[in-house]
């Protein structure tokens, strides 16, 4: 995994590099266009922040694209158009996700004809297809986390997910800097930039916005030494803490 490996925390194969290349132009997807103002803060204390946030409950909408110049999978798409998780390597997905606890969530994949759906309820896990209209239960043992088997599959499904690998992965090879403030899903963010100290690494950097009142991350985004458009973001396009 791109997030776990120290050995490869900034290493993104020489294929990846060409998708970057290739990619529509126009800048990154969830891009904001203003700069808010808010208090001066430093990189330790945005770090701070977010290890000792509270989490609270949210929903939102999410999109999430990934440039890596991979080819599609298969299993991504079947001939009904049934959507599968395992689209989001690739390409460009859109999902809605409503999150009490841990032990409380909902995460919807939305494809052009149809949905996925991950529920959680405590014990009980369902995953349902709107394209059947069936579903699939799991019983779930009392020390199941569901956090950590949606990271065993390598594709981060939040901006949370995303930056909780890179953050807690730095050491002495990477620098932590601020670059301004962001706009989010309507929300003020601080821009933490994380980058490596090797010129020679094929990533130019990590930027993390951090909502600037609850302190959790509202997008996540890799971008190539290169240029172009982010080899990998995903990001709040709407997001309600209620």
């Amino acid at each position: 995994s791109l997030f776990r490996t120290r050995r490869a925390r900034w290493a993104v194969p020489a294929v990846a590099i060409a998708g970057v290349a290739a990619a529509i132009s126009g800048g990154a997807l969830l891009a904001g266009a203003s700069s808010p103002t808010l208090p001066d803060k430093t990189a330790a204390e945005l770090l701070a922040d977010v290890h000792n946030a509270d989490k609270q409950p949210f929903s939102g909408t999410l999109v999430q694209t990934s440039r890596l110049g991979l080819p599609d999978l298969p299993g991504m798409e079947s001939d009904d158009h049934t959507t599968s998780l395992l689209s989001m390597l690739t390409g460009s997905n859109t999902a809605r996700i409503w999150y009490v606890s841990p032990q409380q969530v909902r995460f919807a994949l939305m494809g052009a004809f149809d949905e996925t759906n991950v529920i959680r309820d405590g014990s009980d896990l369902w995953v349902w297809y709107s394209s059947t209209n069936t579903a699939d239960h799991v019983t779930l043992p009392p020390a199941f986390a569901l956090p950590e088997a949606a990271a065993a599959t390598n594709a981060p499904i939040t901006p949370a997910d995303a930056a909780e690998h890179v953050l807690g992965e730095l050491d002495e090879t990477t620098e932590i800097t601020v670059d301004g403030t962001a706009e989010v899903a309507g929300r003020a963010a601080y821009e933490l930039v994380v980058g490596p100290r090797d010129d020679r690494s094929l990533i130019e950097d990590v930027r993390i916005a951090i909502d600037a009142d609850t302190s959790m991350p509202l997008r996540f985004e890799i971008n190539a030494r290169d240029g172009g458009d982010p080899a990998f973001e995903v990001g709040f396009t709407s997001v309600t803490f209620s």
